[in-house]
């Protein structure tokens, strides 16, 4: 997308749409997924085509979406797809921070072992150590800050799509912002995040919503 400035000067606007999978079984279950998976629950199939719609309503032109290689973003970005049928590209940059031996616990299981690595991974992640045996928030702000520069760089003055995962989000969106991960609210199933890049400046348009599947 091109916008004209006053001098003449044409500058590109690149836009993006950061949208977190659908709700998963794991979700309901209140179970840490990461690295490993559960399926879309009939809920979540249901907030990824009422999303396809919507854009599709909105005459939305996507030039690409990224996906997390996970198969709940595959399944996701493939159900809006059938609305858009834009081209998708697997990144594993946009995978979801790996939580070790806390996959497939449920939040009480890990809080009853682990109350204050738990506080830290929500509340001050500069002070989560990561001793499940999973990934640093400066290792997954490393690999998926990297995966989304070179997105963006390769795609300039387009809009793409990056369906993806909570906290990964929150951290890219973060580092993009250049803010600390903690000053942002959750992220919602398949909800939506817009941000726009303009002449080196980042715009929040957007945070986290679920206008088109909210009752």
């Amino acid at each position: 997308m091109s916008v004209r400035i006053r001098n003449g000067e044409t500058k590109m606007k690149t836009t993006i749409y950061f949208i977190r999978h659908g709700q998963t079984q794991w979700n309901k279950e209140q179970r840490m997924q990461g690295w490993q998976n559960s399926n879309l629950t009939d809920l979540g199939k249901e907030q990824a085509d009422l999303l396809g719609k919507k854009f599709k309503k909105e005459n939305l032109q996507l030039d690409l979406f990224y996906s997390s290689p996970s198969p709940r973003a595959l399944e996701t970005v493939n159900i809006i797809n059938q609305s858009l049928g834009v081209e998708t590209l697997e990144e594993f940059g946009f995978q979801e921070i790996n939580m070790g031996i806390w996959e497939g616990k449920t939040y009480p299981e890990i809080i009853e072992k682990n109350p204050e690595e738990w506080h830290n991974f929500w509340e001050k992640q500069e002070d989560f150590k990561a001793d499940n045996k999973g990934e640093t928030f400066e290792e997954l702000s490393c690999r998926s800050f990297s995966s989304l520069k070179k997105a963006i760089k390769d795609n300039e003055g387009k809009q793409i799509g990056i369906v993806s995962h909570r906290i990964t989000i929150k951290s890219m969106i973060a580092d993009l912002l250049g803010i600390s991960k903690s000053e942002l609210e959750d992220v919602e199933p398949n909800s939506v995040t817009k941000v726009s890049i303009l002449d080196g400046v980042t715009t929040l348009e957007v945070y986290s919503d679920i206008s088109h599947y909210e009752k």
